[in-house]
């Protein structure tokens, strides 16, 4: 049997690839990324955003706890300059402007730093604004502190009597209303007789009343006529039908009573001889001690002086073409001042110091160890001058402020005047600092109001 011959293989054959025509687009979707085409994917935006979200990761875990409200509560809340919630919430940590306002309150700043999962709370108690209230109409100055009860004392407009004006209670803080301006009508008659006991301390008019002088105790008044005439009025003989009330001597030039009540200083004029005396005296004018005479009179330079005691009744202070110091106790008499600087000046609690007013207004001090003189910054008027404790004086300026000056370190602490109020509409003004209370004269019109540190003092 023969073999058949097995026919060799051969394999298909496959077309040889056709040259790519290049008027054939190409896919994209076939073609492979190139070196350039990786070098372009944007790393750079990938990394920004991976940054972003870490720090709002980071910030979201050290989100700080915040709370801020006041007593009584506000209206609105401020942080870093922006409105935000009052109460509880959440803020990223770093420093923040707090700013809590309320209508009819001091807007009360402070900044504060909140730390990293921090706890901040702001919660202070807001002050009242001051508002004016009424008191009684009819008085045109010369303030003092009442001689009975919380209130206080002045001339009234027809310069004829003494009135005095206390509170029946205390106001309350923030129970004030304000009468000045467009609120004229918010206090009534009926309200001013309930709130305020008014009086005339003198029952006879008296003519044309300059200006009062008072002991500590204020149990009688030293008065000064416009004319000159000098008289004293003594508030325990007071009855339904009479008052004590005599005056002076005509040849008695100018006076001062002594903090006690016990005695006067007085310049007088011998009409008979023709020659000036200073001379102490009791308040009965029966034991006059002639202090100084002519000659020495002539010798100190001055042809009048007005006076003013030291709190210790120690020394007096003679204010003319000179500055006198005269020493009660040593009976000697020295120049302070060889000019005549002071135009008004009283002594310091302390005694140590004469506080005074230039005829320009201008504050200015003499410490009296020393007899170093000092002139202040500052101008003002002897009706807006209150001095408190022995270096501390609370003065409305010229320039309407109110503030609080100690006279030895030169600080200044502001204080509020109600809003409605011109300051230069003030004639006189008083400040009572153990009641925390301030009375002034507006249009012959005395007012009350609550004495109001302008700031937290914090």
């Amino acid at each position: 049997m023969s073999t058949l011959p097995i026919p060799p293989i051969i394999p298909p054959q496959v077309p040889p690839h056709a040259a790519p025509d290049s008027n054939v687009p190409v896919s994209s979707d076939h073609r492979r990324p190139t070196t350039d085409d990786r070098r372009t994917l944007p790393w750079g935006k990938i990394a920004i955003a991976s940054g972003i979200i870490i720090l709002i990761l980071i910030g979201w875990l050290s989100l700080g706890k915040v709370e801020i409200n006041a007593t009584p509560g506000p209206d609105k809340v401020y942080i870093n300059g922006k409105e935000a919630k009052i109460g509880a919430q959440k803020h990223m940590p770093g420093q923040l402007r707090v700013k809590i306002a309320k209508d009819g309150y001091l807007t009360y700043e402070k900044t504060y730093k909140l730390g990293f999962h921090g706890n901040l709370i702001s919660a202070p108690t807001l002050k009242k604004l001051p508002v004016a209230e009424l008191m009684t109409e009819g008085v045109a100055g010369g303030l003092t502190l009442a001689n009975k009860g919380v209130g206080t004392q002045g001339i009234s407009a027809d310069r004829n009597y003494i009135v005095r004006a206390t509170l029946k209670k205390t106001p309350a803080v923030g129970d004030q209303p304000s009468v000045i301006g467009d609120r004229s009508d918010s206090l009534t008659t009926e309200t001013q007789s309930s709130a305020f006991n008014v009086e005339k301390l003198n029952l006879d008019p008296l003519t044309a009343i300059d200006n009062v002088q008072y002991p500590s105790d204020k149990r009688y008044a030293l008065i000064t006529g416009q004319a000159g005439e000098i008289g004293l009025l003594d508030f325990a003989r007071r009855d339904v039908t009479s008052q004590d009330y005599s005056v002076f001597d005509s040849n008695i030039k100018s006076a001062a009573p002594s903090p006690d009540g016990i005695n006067i200083f007085y310049w007088l004029f011998q009409n008979d001889l023709q020659k000036n005396f200073l001379v102490r005296d009791t308040l009965q004018r029966n034991q006059p001690d002639r202090f100084f005479d002519q000659p020495l009179i002539d010798q100190l330079g001055v042809t009048k002086l007005k006076f003013r005691w030291s709190p210790d009744g120690q020394k007096v202070l003679g204010l003319g073409e000179k500055t006198i110091l005269i020493d009660i106790l040593g009976r000697k008499a020295s120049i302070l001042e060889d000019k005549a600087t002071l135009e008004n000046a009283w002594f310091s609690n302390d005694g140590l110091t004469v506080i005074g007013l230039t005829a320009e207004s201008v504050l200015t001090t003499i410490n009296l160890t020393t007899r170093q003189l000092m002139t202040h910054d500052i101008t003002t008027s002897a009706d807006k001058l209150t001095i408190a404790d022995n270096n501390l004086l609370y003065i409305v300026a010229k320039s309407g402020e109110f503030f609080s000056y100690n006279f030895d370190t030169k600080l200044k602490v502001v204080y509020l005047i109600d809003a409605s109020i011109i300051p230069s509409d003030i004639t006189s003004w008083l400040v009572d600092p153990t009641g925390a209370l301030v009375y002034f004269v507006v249009d012959n019109k005395l007012y009350t109001a609550t004495l109001v540190r302008g700031d937290y003092n914090e």
